[in-house]
């Protein structure tokens, strides 16, 4: 049965995207559109091990099941089954549905196609297949915010494309056949030129700093099922790319060990640094998925420093995969249950589930954020040129301040229209108990319930949690005005840049037109000074920005992380 259900947990989202559009066919399409990731779910259940060789397709196309990909295709097949049956509900008005559900459809099968390919042209096919599909689902509302967030995450998609595919080229050149085992001894035969490209090509879909920015842009334009899917689901294909093609694991690799450690830091800190400069409930989210990515970078790190490490830090980061993509799943869907429940009790009620995996993002005990860290830090100890313990301790305390935030805002979000609709909580419901549940799972039980019983682990848990609260609670009483951080506009470096093209076009169209005129008033007394309208065009450039502050307080976000990174290294 399990070697039936491989080719029918990528056919069925296929077959229903193409029933869509078929009038004898839709109705039953669109019924069935929620559930497609449902033979995937059960393929992750009952298949341990599983492998499907298809010489025909491709350049012979090898797809199946280890430890590491049953564990991904567990928790993003959980997420797009709960996040489709919330669509139903969600999009039961829309007149586009059947559009949106298309590319929720292609999206799913390109997610689930890539997670289970075992050579580089399955993988490849999926993560292009997943990249561009999800373009309609961030788009879809729209709106001139949905088309901005949209523009920007199709031109990093691109620019990901744009270094993946050479190094991907280049990789399989060096390897014996195309399995991705092979591709990743091929990236380490063809140099450190590959290597580069395809980490930094796998880091746009990551939402690794700088490449970050399409991620707090897309999030709160896109449909709220759509947001739990590309913060809880699609951004992992990242760091399984990363675990699949780059040769972590085989040799010690000290630089690319060095820029994954210290990239994940700066993920973590920057992350949680501008989310507390944001307002929208999503957009907190968006910058918190930014800085959970760091921790699973840290992971990454760890693995490329020695083969003897590797196996637990890979361990590590799929178990922090797992644990993230439902909570954080749980804390998207939860945005539109907050938005359409009764007012009072019932609202209040959401609100207390709510904070479960809020909790369990922070790392407090019994949880699955808890047991994941937990794991992270063993692996991580070893880093004797680091202060590891205590940056990652920090690094949770903005984890903590940052669901504080999110929970803030959620009680401040205004009512709308109760919609005591099952399709809304029912499957918001059983993601948090799957978090939950993921707490005990056999890689994480043992570990965490001898944290619990140690003091040193458990305080090593908790210090961050309570200073966190503590902040919160004296900020929140010290009132209103203490809470009141600098604005930062969404997608953050966006600005600056945007700001830069504009001066920039500014400048050339200034060139232009003095040279025109120099050219027809070149024996003229008259001719205009260039410096004259250059100075205009600037003044005027700066008068149309509304403050320049937010810039400020990205630059010192970007100057103070790296200022302790350096001393942290300078003082080991």
């Amino acid at each position: 049965m399990s070697d039936a259900l491989l080719p029918l947990a990528l056919l069925v989202p296929l077959v229903l995207a193409a029933g869509l559009w078929f009038a004898a066919t839709a109705r039953l399409a669109l019924r069935l559109a929620p559930v497609a990731a449902l033979p995937a779910l059960l393929l992750a259940v009952i298949a341990p091990e599983v492998r499907l060789d298809i010489p025909w397709l491709l350049l012979g196309a090898s797809l199946g099941l280890d430890e590491t990909r049953r564990l991904f295709l567990l928790f993003t097949a959980g997420l797009w089954l709960a996040a489709g049956i919330y669509a139903g509900t969600y999009h039961a008005h829309d007149a586009r549905r059947r559009a949106y559900f298309t590319f929720h459809l292609i999206t799913l099968a390109g997610n689930l196609a890539l997670i289970v390919a075992l050579d580089a042209a399955s993988f490849y096919l999926g993560f292009v297949a997943m990249s561009f599909a999800a373009y309609g689902m961030v788009v879809h509302a729209g709106s001139d915010e949905a088309r901005r967030a949209a523009r920007v995450y199709i031109v990093l998609v691109l620019v990901g494309e744009a270094m993946i595919l050479p190094g991907l080229w280049s990789a399989v050149a060096h390897a014996p056949t195309t399995l991705l085992a092979d591709v990743a001894a091929g990236a380490l035969a063809a140099g450190p030129l590959t290597i580069a490209l395809l980490a930094l090509g796998l880091a746009v879909k990551a939402g690794a700093v700088p490449l970050h920015m399409w991620l707090p842009l897309a999030h709160p334009a896109a449909p709220t099922p759509a947001s739990a899917i590309l913060s809880g689901a699609m951004i992992k294909a990242g760091v399984l790319g990363w675990m699949g093609l780059l040769p972590v694991g085989l040799v010690a690799l000290d630089g690319l060990s060095t820029a994954f450690i210290l990239g994940g830091l700066l993920n973590a800190f920057y992350g949680a640094a501008i989310g507390l400069c944001q307002t929208r409930p999503k957009t907190v989210l968006a910058y918190s998925s930014i800085s959970q990515m760091g921790f699973i970078m840290i992971a990454l790190g760890v693995a490329a420093s020695s083969p003897e490490a590797a196996p637990a830090a890979l361990l590590a980061a799929t178990v922090y995969c797992l644990h993230h993509g439902l909570a954080k799943g749980a804390l998207f869907l939860g945005v539109g249950v907050v938005e359409h429940a009764a007012p009072g009790r019932g609202r209040n009620l959401v609100l207390a589930a709510l904070a479960v995996p809020a909790l369990a993002l922070a790392g407090a005990p019994l949880t699955s954020g808890f047991a994941a860290k937990l794991l992270l830090k063993e692996t991580a100890y070893g880093l004797d040129w680091l202060p590891i313990a205590l940056l990652l301790g920090l690094a949770a305390l903005g984890t903590t301040l940052l669901m504080f935030r999110f929970m803030a805002r959620m009680m401040a979000v205004p009512d709308k229209a109760p919609v005591p609709a099952p399709g809304l909580w029912v499957p918001w419901t059983l993601l948090i108990v799957a978090g939950l549940a993921a707490a005990w799972l056999p890689a994480l039980a043992g570990p965490a319930l001898a944290a619990l019983a140690d003091p040193a682990a458990l305080w090593s848990a908790l210090w961050p949690i309570a200073t966190g609260l503590a902040l919160s609670v004296a900020a929140l009483a010290a009132g209103r005005r203490w809470l009141s951080l600098p604005s930062v506009p969404e997608g953050d470096l966006i600005a600056p840049i945007g700001r830069s093209l504009r001066l920039g076009e500014g400048m050339i169209a200034i060139w232009q037109r003095h040279w025109v005129e120099w050219r027809q008033r070149r024996k003229s007394e008259a001719e205009p000074s260039w410096q004259r309208l250059r100075r205009s065009l600037l003044v005027r450039y700066l008068r149309r920005e509304e403050s320049f502050a937010a810039d400020a307080v990205i630059a010192l976000n970007l100057i103070g992380i790296l200022a302790v990174l350096i001393v942290a290294i300078a003082l080991r």
